[in-house]
């Protein structure tokens, strides 16, 4: 049995304190929801561990593994079994005019 621990899909029973923190799980939606798309296939060009980094970059705070896994399942994308799992997600280099310009906005926030 595969469950969603903090880093990542682990084999066994869940146990509660592995759960991915939900704070991070929603911002993790968050830019899943406005940055991303699915696609048909499996894309093998980004595992889950490269992800979580992109919403790291974008929400400027850590972000679990588990917490973009659990994230990317609840909002419907299909994975592989992997600890560190491939999405059929369409990742923002197709959106990476709105994405620079989300992270260029949060830049000035911080320094202002």
């Amino acid at each position: 049995m595969m469950f969603v621990a903090r880093n990542g899909l682990q084999e066994g029973k869940p146990r509660k304190a592995e759960k991915p923190p939900q704070e991070q799980i929603d911002l993790s939606k968050q830019w899943l929801l406005r940055f991303c798309k699915p696609r048909r296939a499996i894309n093998e060009s980004y595992s889950s561990y490269r992800l979580k980094h992109a919403v790291e970059d974008w929400a400027d705070t850590y972000i679990c593994n588990g917490a973009f896994i659990q994230a990317a399942i609840e909002l419907g994308y299909c994975h592989t079994l992997d600890k560190n799992p491939f999405f059929n997600i369409s990742y923002p280099r197709v959106r990476t005019k709105l994405y620079i310009e989300a992270f260029d906005s949060r830049s000035l926030r911080k320094s202002s």
